[in-house]
């Protein structure tokens, strides 16, 4: 019996060794493509990129980043109320996430896991600083909770406003094309 648990765990470490280090560098969980200048990621191949091609995404350039990545940002918290979704989100500063990339267009077209998507111009995002938030209360968010990313705007204090941006932030998401109009 003995014998039979040493083999067991060795398998375990053989097989689950590199998925815990991979996991350890930290799977990208948001990609921006389109009209940016920094890029870390090759195009998309429909063949080895489903969720992609599956909602009609290509591109040849990207920049993808990390739970580990979005979290050394600085960070930005946000009180947000929608029923069932309560709580302080956080996450870095969509602004500054533009800059990383070194974005140059002046539209955004946001994804979801789930294809739903937002659309509007940067001068949204430079009057109102949403933020790419990856936790709520302090725990990150995860896919089937909201995350692993979810676009959050601040309260302006003008509930019809609010609710339009509301409207604009997309959970699950894992995908921000800058386009240049």
């Amino acid at each position: 019996m003995k014998r039979l648990v040493t083999v067991a765990v060795t398998l375990a470490f053989v097989v689950l060794g590199p998925v815990a280090t991979a996991l350890a560098d930290g799977p990208a969980i948001v990609t921006f493509s389109g009209a940016i200048s920094e890029t870390n990621r090759d195009p998309v191949n429909e063949r080895t990129h489903g969720l992609f091609a599956h909602h009609g995404i290509a591109f040849d350039k990207g920049y993808q980043l990390s739970r580990e990545d979005l979290s050394a940002l600085p960070q930005t918290n946000y009180e947000d109320d929608i029923p069932r979704a309560e709580g302080t989100y956080s996450g870095p500063l969509l602004t500054d996430l533009l800059d990383r990339v070194g974005a140059s267009g002046n539209h955004l077209v946001i994804t979801g896991l789930d294809g739903f998507g937002a659309e509007f111009d940067l001068t949204v995002v430079d009057q109102h600083q949403p933020i790419i938030a990856i936790a709520v209360d302090g725990e990150p968010l995860s896919v089937g909770e909201l995350g692993p990313a979810k676009l959050v705007f601040p309260k302006t204090g003008d509930a019809e406003l609010d609710k339009e941006l509301r409207s604009k932030g997309v959970w699950a998401l894992f995908h921000v094309a800058v386009v240049e109009d």
